[in-house]
Formats: structure tokens, sequence, C-alpha cells
């Protein structure tokens, strides 16, 4: 990717030869190919970029290393990499980190397809029937929650493109989202308010009880005093009956001496 950025994939497919040396431009080829083969001896470690320093062109560079290095022949590569898509599920990841783990897979298995095809038409066919299998592999691996976009997409006449059935399954993705993050924030809210009500709750059932044992002390201190305040009234007014039938006893004593005298001073 960075050679053909930079316009000098040729240089390692052999689309541009390798010039004379009496050429006019075989400077600028020597220049461009030296910086080619640089780039490609520091992307390696220095073990086995130690082995091609003495290459002369970075079309042979490229040709040794692939035969030493390559595995686009391997078919246990292809077995292994058929392994690790059967294991990949969504489970906690996101519809796009799920959907990029086995793309990246399916994009390996395509370097390892090299046949010629000598009809466009049988290379569209097996192409659109790779494609329907990768669609039934992404749906397969998504968690329960997408059956209902998993059923629609399936139900269809014809299937669409996997970059589509991605698109559509990632709204669906968005829309659970926005609408269950609304209903957890609301019960979120729900759960903080009950949470301040309890102890609103408590402190007014706290507030009523104190209210009510401060009456019933006040009540019991009242109940105490009222016995000792009904005995001293009770005390006075004895006490005041008591002195008035002495004065009245007294009264009626000296009247009776002032009748006595009086009988007396007649009768003499």
């Amino acid at each position: 990717m960075y050679l053909r950025g930079r316009g000098k994939i040729g240089y390692i497919t052999g689309d541009t030869k390798q010039l004379d040396v009496n050429d006019k431009t075989y400077a600028i080829w020597d220049a461009e190919n030296s910086m080619v083969m640089t780039w490609l001896v520091n992307s390696m470690t220095e073990e086995i970029s130690a082995n091609y320093l003495c290459d002369s062109t970075a079309k042979e560079l490229w040709d040794n290393v692939t035969k030493m290095y390559s595995d686009l022949g391997n078919q246990s590569q292809v077995y292994e990499l058929t392994l690790r898509l059967g294991e990949i599920f969504q489970g906690e990841d996101s519809v796009t980190k799920y959907f990029n783990s086995p793309k990246r897979i399916w994009q390996d298995l395509d370097l390892f397809n090299d046949y010629e095809w000598k009809s466009k038409d049988d290379c569209n066919q097996y192409k659109k029937i790779v494609d329907t299998g990768r669609i039934f592999k992404f749906l397969a691996g998504l968690n329960v929650e997408y059956d209902e976009v998993h059923g629609r997409i399936i139900g269809r006449n014809s299937l669409p493109p996997i970059g589509e059935v991605f698109a559509e399954v990632r709204r669906e993705e968005s829309r659970r989202h926005v609408m269950l993050g609304k209903k957890t924030t609301c019960s979120t809210t729900s759960m903080e308010g009950s949470a301040l009500a309890i102890p609103e709750a408590q402190v007014s059932k706290r507030t009523s009880q104190n209210q009510r044992k401060t009456k019933t002390t006040c009540n019991v201190t009242m109940w105490k005093a009222m016995p000792y305040s009904r005995k001293n009234a009770g005390s006075c007014m004895v006490k005041h009956l008591m002195v008035r039938e002495k004065n009245l006893v007294n009264i009626a004593h000296r009247r009776q001496m002032r009748l006595s005298h009086l009988h007396l001073v007649k009768s003499n």
C-alpha cells in the first residue's frame, strides 16, 4: 500500500523494467530502485534483511522474500483461517467490531484464491456464492437480540451485498442503543427518586416518632405532677376550713360571753 501510494509498486511487480546502464534515465531508475529496496529492507528484522543486501533490484529482492516466507500456497494456512472464521461470534462486541473480525480473515482467504476463470459469468456467479456464504456467516454470529433484522434480511427474495447487510444491522444496533439508553436513563432516574424517597420517609417517620415521644414525655410529666398539685390543693382547703371553723367557734364563744355579761348587768 505504501509503495502503491508512492507510485513505486512497479519496481516489485516488474512493470518498471530495469534500464541499460547507458540509458540517459538510468540514474533516475537506479535511485528509485535503491529507495524501494531500502524501504523493503527496513521493513524486515535484521536477521532476515541481512540475507538480501546483495540483491541488485527491488524485483529480485521481493521475489526471493516471497519464495522464502510467503504462505500463499500453504493449504494449512487456509485451514487455520477457516477454523478461526468458525470460532468468531459477536458476544460482547459491537456490530462494527464483530464484522471487522471475519472481514480480515475473508481478505486473507481472497489472497489464496488465485484461480483464473475462463468465463466472466462463472467468475461473477462464484463471487455471488461466496458473498452469500459470508452474509450467512455474519448473520449467524450475531446475538439473539438481532433475530428480527436477521429474519428480515433472510426473508428477501434476493440478498443484498454484504456491505448493505452490515449497514442495516448497524442501524438496528443504533436504534436499540437509543431506545434502551432512554429506558435505562428513566429507570435510573426512577431508582434515584426511590432512593431519595426512602430516606425522606425514614426522616418523616423518625420525626413523627420523636414528636410522639416528646408529647408522651410531657404527658407523663404532667401526670406525675398532677397528684402532687391536687394533694397540695386539698391540704390548703382543709386548713382553710379548719381556720374558718375555729374562727366561727371563737365568734360564738365571744357572743355567748357577751350575752352572759348582759344578763349579769340586768340582774344587778
